[in-house]
Protein backbone atom coordinates (compact mmCIF):
# COMPACT_ATOMS: atom_id res chain seq x y z
CA UNK A 1 0.00 0.00 0.00
CA UNK A 2 1.11 3.38 -0.51
CA UNK A 3 -0.29 6.81 -0.30
CA UNK A 4 -2.67 8.01 -2.86
CA UNK A 5 -3.54 12.29 -2.97
CA UNK A 6 -7.16 13.17 -3.24
CA UNK A 7 -7.56 17.00 -3.17
CA UNK A 8 -6.04 18.13 0.44
CA UNK A 9 -6.35 14.81 1.44
CA UNK A 10 -3.23 11.40 1.78
CA UNK A 11 -5.40 8.26 1.26
CA UNK A 12 -4.12 5.00 1.41
CA UNK A 13 -6.31 1.62 -0.43
CA UNK A 14 -5.88 -2.03 0.26
CA UNK A 15 -6.08 -4.86 -2.16
CA UNK A 16 -8.02 -6.28 0.84
CA UNK A 17 -11.53 -5.91 2.16
CA UNK A 18 -11.24 -4.05 5.48
CA UNK A 19 -12.28 -7.17 7.95
CA UNK A 20 -10.61 -9.13 6.10
CA UNK A 21 -7.55 -7.33 6.61
CA UNK A 22 -7.41 -6.95 10.06
CA UNK A 23 -8.43 -10.69 10.42
CA UNK A 24 -5.49 -11.95 8.74
CA UNK A 25 -3.02 -9.15 10.58
CA UNK A 26 -4.32 -9.93 13.81
CA UNK A 27 -4.23 -13.93 13.27
CA UNK A 28 -0.20 -13.40 12.74
CA UNK A 29 0.37 -11.50 15.51
CA UNK A 30 1.96 -13.21 18.83
CA UNK A 31 0.16 -11.38 21.64
CA UNK A 32 3.29 -12.31 23.59
CA UNK A 33 5.72 -10.41 21.46
CA UNK A 34 2.93 -7.18 21.18
CA UNK A 35 2.89 -7.26 25.25
CA UNK A 36 6.92 -7.12 25.24
CA UNK A 37 6.83 -4.76 22.70
CA UNK A 38 4.42 -2.10 24.18
CA UNK A 39 6.40 -2.82 27.51
CA UNK A 40 9.27 -1.54 25.65
CA UNK A 41 7.37 1.17 24.35
CA UNK A 42 8.51 4.27 26.97
CA UNK A 43 7.30 7.05 24.92
CA UNK A 44 3.59 5.96 24.81
CA UNK A 45 4.38 4.38 28.93
CA UNK A 46 5.31 8.40 29.69
CA UNK A 47 1.89 9.97 28.13
CA UNK A 48 -0.04 7.93 29.07
CA UNK A 49 1.03 7.93 32.68
CA UNK A 50 1.16 12.05 32.42
CA UNK A 51 -2.70 12.50 30.95
CA UNK A 52 -4.64 9.27 31.64
CA UNK A 53 -6.46 10.12 34.88
CA UNK A 54 -5.57 7.48 37.51
CA UNK A 55 -9.46 7.75 38.98
CA UNK A 56 -12.37 5.77 36.95
CA UNK A 57 -12.17 3.36 33.60
CA UNK A 58 -10.51 4.05 30.74
CA UNK A 59 -11.90 2.64 27.46
CA UNK A 60 -9.61 1.17 24.84
CA UNK A 61 -11.28 1.65 21.38
CA UNK A 62 -10.41 -0.74 18.99
CA UNK A 63 -8.10 -2.37 21.08
CA UNK A 64 -6.87 -5.49 18.55
CA UNK A 65 -5.52 -7.78 20.78
CA UNK A 66 -5.37 -6.02 23.89
CA UNK A 67 -1.80 -5.59 24.65
CA UNK A 68 -2.44 -1.85 26.08
CA UNK A 69 -5.64 -3.02 27.54
CA UNK A 70 -3.00 -5.71 29.29
CA UNK A 71 0.11 -3.48 30.06
CA UNK A 72 -2.03 -0.20 31.39
CA UNK A 73 -4.33 -2.64 33.47
CA UNK A 74 -1.20 -3.94 34.98
CA UNK A 75 0.32 -0.68 36.51
CA UNK A 76 -2.99 0.13 37.97
CA UNK A 77 -5.26 1.49 35.57
CA UNK A 78 -9.38 0.16 35.56
CA UNK A 79 -9.31 -0.42 31.40
CA UNK A 80 -11.23 -2.36 29.08
CA UNK A 81 -11.09 -2.88 25.69
CA UNK A 82 -13.68 -3.60 22.59
CA UNK A 83 -12.67 -4.50 19.00
CA UNK A 84 -15.07 -4.90 15.75
CA UNK A 85 -13.51 -8.62 15.30
CA UNK A 86 -15.26 -11.42 16.80
CA UNK A 87 -11.92 -13.26 16.03
CA UNK A 88 -9.75 -10.88 17.47
CA UNK A 89 -11.38 -11.07 20.98
CA UNK A 90 -11.99 -15.08 20.79
CA UNK A 91 -8.03 -14.82 19.90
CA UNK A 92 -7.33 -12.75 23.22
CA UNK A 93 -10.32 -15.01 25.32
CA UNK A 94 -8.28 -17.80 24.48
CA UNK A 95 -4.97 -16.11 25.46
CA UNK A 96 -6.42 -14.85 28.54
CA UNK A 97 -10.13 -15.61 29.69
CA UNK A 98 -10.02 -12.67 32.65
CA UNK A 99 -8.71 -9.95 29.75
CA UNK A 100 -11.43 -7.71 29.87
CA UNK A 101 -12.21 -7.22 26.21
CA UNK A 102 -15.80 -7.77 24.01
CA UNK A 103 -16.96 -6.88 21.04
CA UNK A 104 -18.21 -3.73 20.14
CA UNK A 105 -18.61 -0.75 17.70
CA UNK A 106 -16.94 2.46 18.30
CA UNK A 107 -19.90 4.24 16.58
CA UNK A 108 -22.30 2.83 18.68
CA UNK A 109 -20.70 1.99 21.98
CA UNK A 110 -22.41 -0.19 24.42
CA UNK A 111 -22.18 2.25 27.57
CA UNK A 112 -24.43 4.18 29.44
CA UNK A 113 -23.54 8.53 29.17
CA UNK A 114 -20.57 9.33 31.64
CA UNK A 115 -19.54 5.55 32.05
CA UNK A 116 -15.67 6.46 31.64
CA UNK A 117 -13.11 9.00 32.57
CA UNK A 118 -10.72 8.32 29.73
CA UNK A 119 -10.59 7.10 26.33
CA UNK A 120 -8.18 6.38 24.01
CA UNK A 121 -8.06 5.21 20.29
CA UNK A 122 -4.35 4.26 18.86
CA UNK A 123 -4.44 4.02 14.86
CA UNK A 124 -8.14 3.29 14.47
CA UNK A 125 -10.17 6.70 13.73
CA UNK A 126 -7.94 7.06 10.45
CA UNK A 127 -9.69 3.67 8.76
CA UNK A 128 -13.61 5.15 9.06
CA UNK A 129 -14.07 5.92 5.27
CA UNK A 130 -16.50 8.67 6.49
CA UNK A 131 -14.54 10.55 9.25
CA UNK A 132 -13.89 10.46 12.70
CA UNK A 133 -16.46 12.52 13.68
CA UNK A 134 -19.06 10.19 14.72
CA UNK A 135 -16.91 8.33 16.60
CA UNK A 136 -15.40 11.56 18.85
CA UNK A 137 -19.19 12.34 19.44
CA UNK A 138 -19.72 8.48 21.30
CA UNK A 139 -16.40 9.06 23.07
CA UNK A 140 -17.65 12.15 24.37
CA UNK A 141 -21.04 11.01 25.22
CA UNK A 142 -19.23 8.04 27.37
CA UNK A 143 -17.13 10.29 29.26
CA UNK A 144 -17.88 11.92 32.42
CA UNK A 145 -17.26 15.32 33.27
CA UNK A 146 -13.40 16.45 32.46
CA UNK A 147 -12.78 13.29 30.55
CA UNK A 148 -9.59 12.74 28.71
CA UNK A 149 -9.61 11.44 25.29
CA UNK A 150 -6.09 10.37 23.34
CA UNK A 151 -5.79 9.36 20.10
CA UNK A 152 -3.76 8.88 17.23
CA UNK A 153 -3.68 8.88 13.88
CA UNK A 154 -1.15 8.46 10.53
CA UNK A 155 -0.04 12.57 10.28
CA UNK A 156 0.48 14.65 7.08
CA UNK A 157 3.39 15.45 7.77
CA UNK A 158 5.47 18.22 6.23
CA UNK A 159 7.59 15.63 4.18
CA UNK A 160 4.59 13.87 3.22
CA UNK A 161 2.94 17.71 2.13
CA UNK A 162 6.09 18.65 0.09
CA UNK A 163 6.35 15.11 -1.55
CA UNK A 164 2.30 15.82 -2.34
CA UNK A 165 3.51 19.47 -3.89
CA UNK A 166 6.70 17.46 -5.75
CA UNK A 167 3.64 15.18 -7.24
CA UNK A 168 5.78 12.23 -5.42
CA UNK A 169 2.24 10.45 -4.55
CA UNK A 170 -0.17 8.87 -6.93
CA UNK A 171 -3.21 10.01 -7.75
CA UNK A 172 -4.90 6.74 -8.56
CA UNK A 173 -6.32 3.86 -7.02
CA UNK A 174 -7.31 0.82 -6.45
CA UNK A 175 -8.54 -1.55 -3.87
CA UNK A 176 -10.81 -0.94 -0.85
CA UNK A 177 -10.67 2.54 1.05
CA UNK A 178 -7.78 1.67 4.03
CA UNK A 179 -6.93 5.09 5.87
CA UNK A 180 -6.44 8.68 6.01
CA UNK A 181 -3.63 10.69 7.11
CA UNK A 182 -4.61 14.13 8.88
CA UNK A 183 -3.18 17.11 9.12
CA UNK A 184 -2.80 19.12 12.66
CA UNK A 185 -5.16 21.92 10.91
CA UNK A 186 -8.01 19.49 10.37
CA UNK A 187 -7.91 16.76 13.53
CA UNK A 188 -7.37 19.78 15.80
CA UNK A 189 -10.87 21.18 14.15
CA UNK A 190 -12.84 18.03 14.13
CA UNK A 191 -11.94 16.99 17.83
CA UNK A 192 -13.19 20.36 18.66
CA UNK A 193 -16.26 20.07 16.52
CA UNK A 194 -16.99 17.04 18.78
CA UNK A 195 -17.12 18.68 21.75
CA UNK A 196 -13.56 18.67 23.04
CA UNK A 197 -10.74 21.28 24.42
CA UNK A 198 -7.30 20.36 23.40
CA UNK A 199 -4.26 20.01 26.03
CA UNK A 200 -2.03 18.80 24.01
CA UNK A 201 -0.75 17.53 20.35
CA UNK A 202 2.32 15.06 20.03
CA UNK A 203 4.15 14.01 16.77
CA UNK A 204 5.71 10.39 16.85
CA UNK A 205 7.50 7.63 15.47
CA UNK A 206 10.26 10.04 13.68
CA UNK A 207 12.24 6.67 12.86
CA UNK A 208 9.75 5.28 10.98
CA UNK A 209 8.34 8.16 9.06
CA UNK A 210 12.12 8.53 7.67
CA UNK A 211 11.97 5.40 6.45
CA UNK A 212 8.57 5.51 4.69
CA UNK A 213 9.04 9.23 3.28
CA UNK A 214 12.94 9.10 2.10
CA UNK A 215 13.71 6.71 -0.06
CA UNK A 216 17.45 6.70 0.14
CA UNK A 217 16.90 5.98 4.05
CA UNK A 218 14.51 2.85 2.77
CA UNK A 219 16.76 1.41 0.61
CA UNK A 220 19.28 1.70 3.34
CA UNK A 221 17.83 0.19 6.02
CA UNK A 222 16.69 -2.70 4.02
CA UNK A 223 20.24 -3.18 3.22
CA UNK A 224 21.14 -3.04 6.72
CA UNK A 225 18.76 -5.42 7.81
CA UNK A 226 19.69 -8.05 5.34
CA UNK A 227 23.48 -7.60 6.15
CA UNK A 228 23.01 -7.97 9.57
CA UNK A 229 21.22 -10.90 9.18
CA UNK A 230 23.71 -12.99 6.73
CA UNK A 231 26.32 -11.61 9.00
CA UNK A 232 24.10 -13.03 12.97
CA UNK A 233 23.93 -16.11 10.77
CA UNK A 234 27.96 -16.89 9.94
CA UNK A 235 29.39 -14.84 12.92
CA UNK A 236 31.70 -17.68 14.08
CA UNK A 237 33.18 -16.91 10.80
CA UNK A 238 33.28 -13.36 10.14
CA UNK A 239 36.69 -11.85 9.13
CA UNK A 240 37.44 -8.29 11.48
CA UNK A 241 36.83 -6.16 8.57
CA UNK A 242 33.35 -7.64 8.61
CA UNK A 243 33.00 -6.93 12.39
CA UNK A 244 34.11 -3.38 11.52
CA UNK A 245 31.59 -3.06 9.24
CA UNK A 246 28.78 -3.91 11.43
CA UNK A 247 29.69 -1.74 14.45
CA UNK A 248 29.39 1.09 11.74
CA UNK A 249 25.94 -0.21 10.61
CA UNK A 250 24.75 -0.41 14.42
CA UNK A 251 26.32 3.34 15.15
CA UNK A 252 24.63 4.70 11.97
CA UNK A 253 21.23 3.27 13.21
CA UNK A 254 21.46 4.66 16.33
CA UNK A 255 22.27 7.96 14.99
CA UNK A 256 19.32 7.49 13.12
CA UNK A 257 17.05 6.81 16.09
CA UNK A 258 18.10 9.40 18.40
CA UNK A 259 18.04 12.00 15.46
CA UNK A 260 14.72 10.87 14.74
CA UNK A 261 13.29 11.21 18.25
CA UNK A 262 14.26 15.28 18.31
CA UNK A 263 11.25 17.18 18.78
CA UNK A 264 11.87 19.07 15.48
CA UNK A 265 12.76 16.43 13.55
CA UNK A 266 9.50 14.41 14.65
CA UNK A 267 7.77 17.20 13.49
CA UNK A 268 8.53 17.52 10.14
CA UNK A 269 8.71 13.33 8.86
CA UNK A 270 6.50 11.95 12.30
CA UNK A 271 5.06 9.41 11.23
CA UNK A 272 1.65 9.89 13.69
CA UNK A 273 0.19 12.33 15.68
CA UNK A 274 -1.18 12.01 19.07
CA UNK A 275 -3.84 14.58 20.69
CA UNK A 276 -4.82 14.30 23.89
CA UNK A 277 -8.16 16.59 24.90
CA UNK A 278 -10.61 17.03 27.44
CA UNK A 279 -14.55 17.45 27.66
CA UNK A 280 -15.10 21.08 26.85
CA UNK A 281 -17.01 22.82 29.95
CA UNK A 282 -18.51 25.29 27.03
CA UNK A 283 -21.86 24.02 25.56
CA UNK A 284 -22.43 24.29 21.77
CA UNK A 285 -23.98 22.82 18.42
CA UNK A 286 -22.49 19.93 17.93
CA UNK A 287 -21.16 19.70 13.75
CA UNK A 288 -21.81 17.12 11.66
CA UNK A 289 -18.69 16.50 9.59
CA UNK A 290 -17.84 14.44 6.78
CA UNK A 291 -14.85 13.49 4.65
CA UNK A 292 -14.73 14.06 1.33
Amino acid sequence: MSWVVQGNRLVKYSGKAHTKFWEDYWSKTEIQNDIIEAKNDKVMQRIFCKYLPRNGKILEAGCGIGKWVMVLGEIGYKIEGIDFSSKVINKVKKFNPDIPVKVADILDLPYADGTFSGYISLGVLEHLQNGPHQALLEARRILSKNGVVLISVPYFSPIRKFKAILNLYKHEYEGEFFQYAFSKTELLQTIRNAGFEIVDIITIRGLRGMFEEISLLKRFSKKVFKYQTKVSNNFKSISLITKVKRKCSNYLKHFLKVTSELKFVREIVGHMIIVIAKCSSIKKDIIILKCT
